[in-house]
């Protein structure tokens, strides 16, 4: 029942959304900075399997774009599952920006112009050690650089010349993941690519 909802959902804001500007002369932003490390193609899917509890799955998929305002966004879809359990399904918009810049949204969220450093998720072009984000630890998020041209060894494969995000959300809860240039990620919230399709 929840998948049925969070499909209708996903089709209510894509028809509601994707008409809400003109097509006639879109922004350029997001092809102009296309990001190798996050391919966008709808079709798109990447899947994870939790490296230290194998019931737990994570799967991405990117069913198409949107446009708001005449910017272009592609949707994200998190579905994750415990055994065969969906238990939590999540939409984003996430679009790319100049300097390496990706940035995730919610379709709801008011800020989907904010082009501000902090408001970004991963930045493909900063160097190690550099960091940004917003609030704290206790209630916040601050992603930094903390490896490239790394080698990750998943079930899917090695994937040579990753860059890695470390990402903390609160004091409680850190996780690093990494992005292969052509790929995508191939560690996501804590779980390591078991397969893929990537056009």
């Amino acid at each position: 029942m929840n998948r049925c909802v969070a499909m209708l959902f996903v089709a209510v804001i894509s028809s509601f959304v994707g008409c809400s500007g003109s097509h006639a002369d879109p922004d350029e932003t997001f092809d102009k900075n296309w990001n190798n490390y996050f391919p966008l193609r709808p079709g798109n899917s990447w899947q994870f399997e939790n490296e230290f509890d194998h019931s737990e799955r994570v799967e991405l998929r990117i069913p198409g774009y949107i446009f708001v305002r005449n910017r272009k966004y592609a949707l994200l879809e998190m579905s994750r599952f415990l055994g065969n359990r969906l238990y939590q399904h999540l939409l984003f918009c996430v679009t790319y920006d100049k300097d390496g810049i990706i940035r995730f949204y919610w379709p709801s969220d008011r800020l989907m112009e904010a082009s501000d450093f902090n408001s970004a998720y991963y930045i493909t072009k900063a160097d190690s050690g550099t960091t940004w984000g917003w609030g704290d630890k206790w209630f916040g998020r601050r992603i930094s650089v903390v490896s490239r041209g790394m080698t990750v060894h998943t079930a899917a494969g090695s994937f040579n010349g990753c860059i890695g995000f470390g990402i903390e959300e609160s004091i409680e809860f850190q996780i690093v993941d990494y992005l292969a240039a052509e790929i995508g990620p191939v560690k996501w919230y804590g779980c390591s690519l078991v397969r893929y399709e990537v056009r």
